[in-house]
């Protein structure tokens, strides 16, 4: 069994939840990264060093995290645009998709049915934890701990356990005709600079793939200058790997400029997935710093 796991730090490569998978024998990709936006999962989808992970897949597990449930409504708002495009590209591959709603994930913020309603239109599998912790009158014992938003390794062990025996049991998703998805791209350093004659990037392997990686150094800047092909499209996200050859507070900056505007972007000290939250329309150039 091939299985893919989208979402964020549940859902990385050296997490319980995999670990869980790959002792049950399944051939797992885990697609998570510490932080990462809600186009993230976009970016995983259509990324073209890793779509035959997406293609070959039996089974695609996409893991609502904490940042899904904000209080602050107007986060919870600029999420859905995103979320809204998942589910439907996840529909349109027709293979089985489980969403899964942590207990730990609601805890602290504030609960929405918004996911179990997607999932019910779009035909999806929706493991609730949330309402089966409420439920059984244990989510406190379950949340009120140390690390709420780190749960112990039984719990993701476990869930993965009963989610590869009972893999016949998940249905495929409805089939929905005229989805209305956006034309999206993904564009790696690789693709628009000859990084084998720059002496500032480095190949290295990744969970996923091989990576093209520019060294940024203190007052070290990074210049792009996108195609034409890519002219009026709009940036939706970065992807950054700090901790790849720094230290491990170093953090950066991507600085979107055009004629109209100027945006700057912080970029964490780890590897994340950073959603633009302007909208930033390529006209002319884009700086990398």
């Amino acid at each position: 069994m091939k299985i893919v796991l989208l979402g964020t730090y549940e859902s990385q490569w050296n997490s319980y939840f995999a670990k869980g998978f790959r002792e049950c024998g399944a051939e797992t990709r885990a697609f998570g990264l510490g932080s990462m936006g809600s186009y993230g999962q976009i970016y995983h989808l259509f990324r073209n060093k890793i779509d035959k992970f997406i293609k070959e897949a039996d089974l695609i597990i996409f893991t609502l995290d904490n940042l899904l449930f904000p209080k602050n409504q107007n986060i919870f708002k600029a999420n859905l645009t995103g979320i809204n495009y998942t589910y439907k590209i996840l529909n349109k591959l027709q293979k089985k998709v489980i969403i899964i709603q942590w207990h730990f994930s609601v805890a602290f913020g504030e609960y929405t049915s918004f996911y179990k309603f997607q999932s019910e239109k779009y035909g999806f599998n929706f493991i609730d934890a949330y309402q089966f912790c409420l439920k059984e009158n244990i989510f406190k014992f379950y949340t009120n701990v140390l690390n709420p938003l780190h749960p112990v390794e039984f719990i993701f062990t476990k869930m993965a356990q009963v989610i590869y025996q009972n893999f016949n049991s998940f249905k495929k998703p409805k089939e929905i005709k005229n989805l209305t998805i956006p034309s999206f791209k993904t564009l790696d350093l690789d693709e628009i600079i000859d990084v084998k004659n720059n002496e500032n990037f480095v190949k290295i392997r990744s969970y996923l793939c091989r990576e093209s990686i520019y060294k940024l150094e203190n007052k070290k800047e990074l210049e792009l200058v996108l195609p034409k092909k890519y002219h009026n499209m709009k940036i939706l996200g970065v992807h950054g790997w700090n901790d790849c050859f720094t230290s491990t507070y170093f953090s950066s900056y991507c600085i979107l400029e055009n004629q109209y505007q100027k945006i700057l972007i912080p970029i964490y000290n780890h590897e994340c997935f950073v959603d633009i939250e302007y909208d930033f329309t390529i006209i002319r150039k884009h700086k990398n710093s």
